[in-house]
């Protein structure tokens, strides 16, 4: 018969190795402790970040329920539930380790106050006084007290507070400045993780987190208020007897939208990474801006979005990690999807394309030509438009051919692939030069009236033709005077 001999690992040890569990940078860490606000039906949560002459100090403070000293005793052990056990649906947690991981992952002193009915509690975590065992510190009455009277009234509440903050930037010491510059990134991510909740979808009340005094407002990925959005055919699909719900969205053209605002909705990777999938767990943001490798990222899709809903039920099947910011597709839901992907980026692309493109109008010649062959497009001058082929007529034309062949195998498509991809609102269509225009105007009212065309069909051939008909307003009176002298 075997012998069983406990072998449990080393406190200080595995502390230490607690603290690289994750991807954590500071606005991941902090909406960990929002999760556990939510989890306490917090309505207000309070960020206090304080540089404090180089010691910096970062305080979580929110009007939930609170603990007693069972339940915080217990919250602040490692592991402190079962990912297997079932959880109540507004439980934003899996492992048990949110609190300890997120906080030690930038700090080394961990404390932690919480009033319940009246009665408060205190526990602490020093990294630097672990040795062999796991001996919590428990605050002194008078501290737990000073503490809980930052609570407004006599309600109950929760405060969090990390002190030795070592890991603010990857190289653990950051000065002021990188300070600060961590503060605003965790800012942005917070809005754009809970906007849900600071919207006050499903809620009686909505969210208010609050950092340093200043309300983080939410920021919704989709741009939903805008008239120009475009919301598509919702989906569910039942998987082992849960909803998972998808609500594609396409986002405005950039035209449709102010600069500041195309660059938000842009984010710090732009609009080609930002486009995909939003997992949303109980309504918080977990991954965004991907395709899970069903579809690639390209240019013409960069305005698809999908809200995507799944209960914290299908944790295990969705594979969400410890730091909450990823997850696999379960392989039953990928065909479903990869029908859900083929038809918004079809709408994303004509979206896309749609609105800027000027090649290849409808009843109007252009002077640019789109050539799509064998599964490539290249876009030629129109030898056809009336004013190209004047020249190409002349019997000196054959070095004007070869100039035209010379623009058409130079034109710098990655360049303005590139240009576009990165602000599309700042490339601009060179404007024509009215003297240009003006003499280019009476130039092709000559070609028609000499062919024998009448006056009417000269305005109206006019009309059709770029670049004439984008400045119609501009040349009116011109062609009106120039054809009715050469009557």
């Amino acid at each position: 018969m075997a012998d069983y001999v406990e072998n449990g690992p080393l406190a200080s040890s595995l502390m230490e190795a607690a603290r690289s569990f994750g991807n954590y940078d500071l606005g991941s860490a902090l909406a960990d402790l929002v999760d556990n606000s939510i989890k306490a039906t917090a309505s207000i949560v309070e960020i206090t970040c304080f540089w404090n002459d180089g010691q910096p100090v970062i305080s979580v403070k929110d009007d939930g329920y609170g603990m007693s000293k069972a339940e915080l005793h217990s919250a602040m052990r490692l592991a402190s539930i079962d990912p297997r056990d079932e959880r109540a649906a507004e439980d934003l947690g899996r492992f048990g380790l949110g609190l300890k991981t997120a906080s030690f992952s930038q700090c080394r002193r961990l404390s932690v106050f919480s009033k319940r009915k009246g009665k408060t509690a205190g526990a602490r975590w020093d990294l630097d006084d672990l040795k062999d065992k796991f001996l919590m510190e428990i605050p002194s009455p008078e501290e737990q007290r000073e503490a809980v009277s930052e609570f407004p009234g006599k309600s109950d509440g929760t405060l969090v507070r990390w002190e030795k903050l070592d890991r603010l930037t990857e190289g653990g010491e950051a000065g002021e400045d990188e300070f600060n510059a961590a503060i605003i990134e965790a800012k942005r991510h917070i809005a754009l993780v809970f906007h849900r909740f600071l919207e006050g979808e499903g809620r009686k009340k909505k969210l208010s987190v609050i950092l340093n005094n200043d309300e983080i407002l939410p920021f919704d990925p989709f741009n939903k208020n805008h008239d120009a959005t475009q919301p598509l055919h919702n989906e569910v699909i039942s998987y082992k007897g849960k909803r998972i719900q998808m609500q594609p969205y396409i986002l405005p053209h950039h035209s449709k939208v102010s600069q500041q605002e195309y660059e938000a909705l842009s984010g710090a990777e732009g609009y080609l990474r930002n486009q995909g999938f939003y997992i949303y767990r109980q309504k918080r943001l977990i991954i965004h801006g991907t395709w899970f490798r069903l579809a690639p990222h390209g240019e013409l899709s960069k305005l698809a979005r999908v809200q995507v809903d799944i209960p914290n039920s299908l944790d295990s099947e969705w594979r969400i990690n410890v730091d909450k910011s990823d997850a696999q597709l379960p392989a039953r839901v990928k065909t479903r999807l990869k029908q859900v992907i083929e038809r918004i980026r079809k709408t994303s692309t004509r979206v896309y394309t749609g609105r800027g493109s000027r090649v290849g109008r409808s009843g109007i010649t252009t002077v640019w030509k789109r050539r799509a062959i064998h599964g490539q497009v290249k876009y030629i001058v129109n030898r056809e438009h009336p004013l190209v082929e004047q020249v190409l007529q002349n019997e000196k034309a054959a070095g004007f051919k070869g100039m035209l062949d010379l623009i058409e195998t130079n034109l710098p498509v990655e360049t303005l692939f590139a240009d576009l991809g990165e602000n599309p609102r700042d490339v601009v269509q060179t404007e024509t030069d009215t003297d240009a225009l003006f003499e280019a105007t009476r130039t092709i009212i000559s070609i028609f009236v000499d062919a024998g065309m009448k006056a009417e069909d000269v305005r109206k051939k006019v009309r059709a033709i770029e670049p004439f008909a984008s400045n119609w307003l501009q040349i009116k009176d011109l062609v009106d005077q120039t054809v009715g002298a050469k009557k």
